[in-house]
Protein backbone atom coordinates (compact mmCIF):
# COMPACT_ATOMS: atom_id res chain seq x y z
CA UNK A 1 0.00 0.00 0.00
CA UNK A 2 2.88 2.02 0.94
CA UNK A 3 4.64 1.51 -2.48
CA UNK A 4 1.25 2.60 -4.35
CA UNK A 5 0.80 5.66 -2.54
CA UNK A 6 3.93 7.10 -3.16
CA UNK A 7 4.02 6.51 -6.62
CA UNK A 8 0.62 8.16 -6.73
CA UNK A 9 2.23 11.60 -4.75
CA UNK A 10 4.97 11.20 -7.05
CA UNK A 11 3.02 11.39 -10.71
CA UNK A 12 -0.19 12.82 -9.73
CA UNK A 13 -1.76 9.93 -11.82
CA UNK A 14 -4.55 7.91 -10.95
CA UNK A 15 -3.35 4.66 -9.93
CA UNK A 16 -4.98 1.20 -9.00
CA UNK A 17 -3.74 -1.70 -7.05
CA UNK A 18 -4.73 -4.92 -5.88
CA UNK A 19 -4.39 -5.47 -1.91
CA UNK A 20 -5.31 -8.42 0.10
CA UNK A 21 -6.72 -7.56 3.15
CA UNK A 22 -6.97 -10.24 6.29
CA UNK A 23 -10.79 -11.34 6.89
CA UNK A 24 -12.51 -11.04 10.33
CA UNK A 25 -13.11 -14.78 10.03
CA UNK A 26 -9.20 -14.99 9.03
CA UNK A 27 -10.52 -15.33 5.17
CA UNK A 28 -8.29 -13.37 2.82
CA UNK A 29 -10.26 -10.58 0.82
CA UNK A 30 -9.51 -8.56 -2.16
CA UNK A 31 -9.53 -4.48 -2.72
CA UNK A 32 -9.17 -2.79 -5.70
CA UNK A 33 -7.49 0.26 -4.36
CA UNK A 34 -7.80 3.09 -6.87
CA UNK A 35 -5.92 6.52 -5.99
CA UNK A 36 -5.66 9.97 -7.21
CA UNK A 37 -3.17 12.55 -5.87
CA UNK A 38 -3.70 16.38 -6.33
CA UNK A 39 -2.41 19.51 -5.16
CA UNK A 40 -4.78 21.95 -3.61
CA UNK A 41 -4.51 25.75 -4.15
CA UNK A 42 -2.65 26.04 -1.29
CA UNK A 43 0.24 23.48 -2.58
CA UNK A 44 -0.50 20.82 -0.06
CA UNK A 45 -0.78 17.24 -1.39
CA UNK A 46 -3.99 15.34 -0.98
CA UNK A 47 -4.89 11.95 -2.13
CA UNK A 48 -8.29 9.68 -2.69
CA UNK A 49 -8.81 6.54 -2.36
CA UNK A 50 -11.39 4.26 -3.02
CA UNK A 51 -11.76 0.72 -2.29
CA UNK A 52 -13.77 -1.55 -4.06
CA UNK A 53 -14.60 -5.11 -2.97
CA UNK A 54 -13.27 -7.46 -5.31
CA UNK A 55 -12.79 -10.68 -2.98
CA UNK A 56 -15.29 -13.07 -5.26
CA UNK A 57 -13.76 -12.39 -8.45
CA UNK A 58 -10.01 -13.00 -7.33
CA UNK A 59 -11.21 -15.90 -5.78
CA UNK A 60 -13.74 -17.20 -8.61
CA UNK A 61 -10.24 -16.63 -10.98
CA UNK A 62 -8.43 -18.82 -8.16
CA UNK A 63 -10.29 -21.40 -8.24
CA UNK A 64 -10.18 -21.55 -12.24
CA UNK A 65 -6.68 -21.12 -12.20
CA UNK A 66 -7.01 -24.66 -9.92
CA UNK A 67 -9.39 -26.30 -11.63
CA UNK A 68 -7.45 -25.46 -14.82
CA UNK A 69 -4.13 -26.85 -13.02
CA UNK A 70 -5.72 -29.60 -12.02
CA UNK A 71 -7.14 -30.75 -15.36
CA UNK A 72 -3.72 -30.62 -17.40
CA UNK A 73 -2.41 -32.58 -14.38
CA UNK A 74 -4.91 -35.61 -14.95
CA UNK A 75 -4.74 -34.70 -19.07
CA UNK A 76 -1.03 -35.28 -18.71
CA UNK A 77 -1.13 -38.55 -16.55
CA UNK A 78 -3.01 -40.63 -19.45
CA UNK A 79 -0.47 -42.40 -20.99
CA UNK A 80 -2.11 -42.31 -24.28
CA UNK A 81 -1.31 -39.79 -26.91
CA UNK A 82 -4.24 -37.03 -26.84
CA UNK A 83 -4.94 -33.97 -29.09
CA UNK A 84 -8.40 -32.04 -28.68
CA UNK A 85 -8.92 -30.70 -31.80
CA UNK A 86 -11.30 -27.57 -33.10
CA UNK A 87 -14.37 -28.28 -35.42
CA UNK A 88 -11.28 -28.10 -38.64
CA UNK A 89 -9.28 -30.80 -36.72
CA UNK A 90 -6.42 -28.16 -35.98
CA UNK A 91 -4.84 -28.70 -32.41
CA UNK A 92 -6.31 -26.67 -29.53
CA UNK A 93 -4.46 -29.16 -26.94
CA UNK A 94 -2.65 -32.03 -26.26
CA UNK A 95 -0.89 -33.91 -23.63
CA UNK A 96 2.09 -34.56 -22.35
CA UNK A 97 2.50 -38.14 -23.74
CA UNK A 98 1.93 -36.44 -27.38
CA UNK A 99 4.65 -34.18 -26.89
CA UNK A 100 7.04 -37.41 -25.58
CA UNK A 101 6.00 -39.00 -28.82
CA UNK A 102 6.59 -36.46 -31.19
CA UNK A 103 9.13 -35.00 -29.66
CA UNK A 104 8.41 -31.70 -29.92
CA UNK A 105 6.80 -29.14 -27.83
CA UNK A 106 3.09 -27.93 -27.04
CA UNK A 107 4.00 -24.58 -28.78
CA UNK A 108 5.24 -26.46 -32.33
CA UNK A 109 1.55 -29.08 -31.82
CA UNK A 110 -0.98 -26.72 -31.03
CA UNK A 111 -2.34 -24.58 -33.75
CA UNK A 112 -1.76 -27.32 -36.79
CA UNK A 113 -3.71 -29.60 -38.23
CA UNK A 114 -3.74 -33.14 -36.58
CA UNK A 115 -2.96 -34.97 -39.55
CA UNK A 116 0.22 -32.20 -40.72
CA UNK A 117 1.49 -33.30 -37.05
CA UNK A 118 0.96 -36.88 -36.65
CA UNK A 119 0.95 -38.49 -40.04
CA UNK A 120 3.01 -35.36 -42.33
CA UNK A 121 0.40 -35.26 -44.60
CA UNK A 122 -1.14 -32.41 -45.99
CA UNK A 123 -4.63 -33.25 -45.79
CA UNK A 124 -6.17 -36.12 -43.97
CA UNK A 125 -5.61 -39.59 -44.79
CA UNK A 126 -8.52 -41.91 -47.13
CA UNK A 127 -10.95 -43.38 -44.65
CA UNK A 128 -9.52 -41.07 -41.72
CA UNK A 129 -11.93 -41.65 -38.24
CA UNK A 130 -11.84 -37.49 -37.76
CA UNK A 131 -13.67 -37.05 -40.93
CA UNK A 132 -15.88 -39.99 -40.25
CA UNK A 133 -16.82 -38.47 -36.94
CA UNK A 134 -17.49 -35.28 -38.17
CA UNK A 135 -20.51 -37.11 -40.22
CA UNK A 136 -21.78 -39.69 -38.26
CA UNK A 137 -21.40 -37.53 -34.81
CA UNK A 138 -20.13 -40.80 -33.22
CA UNK A 139 -17.28 -42.39 -32.10
CA UNK A 140 -14.83 -43.82 -34.92
CA UNK A 141 -11.55 -45.56 -34.91
CA UNK A 142 -8.95 -46.93 -37.47
CA UNK A 143 -5.56 -48.47 -37.24
CA UNK A 144 -2.78 -46.67 -38.67
CA UNK A 145 1.06 -47.62 -39.26
CA UNK A 146 3.11 -44.52 -37.93
CA UNK A 147 6.74 -44.61 -37.41
CA UNK A 148 7.07 -48.01 -37.22
CA UNK A 149 4.60 -48.42 -34.76
CA UNK A 150 0.77 -48.93 -34.72
CA UNK A 151 -1.72 -47.03 -33.30
CA UNK A 152 -5.26 -47.53 -33.14
CA UNK A 153 -6.65 -43.96 -33.62
CA UNK A 154 -10.11 -43.04 -31.58
CA UNK A 155 -12.42 -39.94 -32.62
CA UNK A 156 -14.61 -38.94 -30.07
CA UNK A 157 -16.80 -35.50 -31.57
CA UNK A 158 -17.63 -33.02 -29.16
CA UNK A 159 -21.26 -32.03 -29.68
CA UNK A 160 -22.27 -28.35 -28.80
CA UNK A 161 -26.33 -27.59 -27.79
CA UNK A 162 -26.91 -27.05 -31.62
CA UNK A 163 -26.02 -30.91 -32.25
CA UNK A 164 -22.80 -30.15 -34.46
CA UNK A 165 -19.33 -31.24 -33.78
CA UNK A 166 -17.54 -28.06 -32.07
CA UNK A 167 -14.53 -30.25 -31.69
CA UNK A 168 -12.98 -33.32 -31.42
CA UNK A 169 -11.02 -35.70 -28.51
CA UNK A 170 -8.23 -37.31 -30.81
CA UNK A 171 -6.77 -40.70 -28.81
CA UNK A 172 -3.44 -42.81 -30.43
CA UNK A 173 -3.52 -46.10 -28.46
CA UNK A 174 -0.32 -47.93 -29.31
CA UNK A 175 -1.15 -51.50 -30.97
CA UNK A 176 2.63 -52.20 -31.95
CA UNK A 177 2.87 -55.44 -29.60
CA UNK A 178 -0.91 -56.97 -30.29
CA UNK A 179 0.04 -56.38 -34.11
CA UNK A 180 3.40 -58.30 -33.56
CA UNK A 181 1.35 -61.16 -32.26
CA UNK A 182 -1.49 -60.91 -34.49
CA UNK A 183 1.43 -61.34 -38.04
CA UNK A 184 2.66 -64.50 -36.16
Amino acid sequence: VAAHLEAVFSSLVKKACVVRIAGTAGEDRYALMESLAARERTGARICRTALTDISERILSEQRAVRSIREWQTTFDAISDPISLLDADGVIIQCNRALTAYLKKSAGLIVGRPCWTVIHGTNGPPDAYPLMRARETLQRESMEFPIGGRWFDITVDPVIDSSGTAAGFVHVMSDITERKKLEGQ
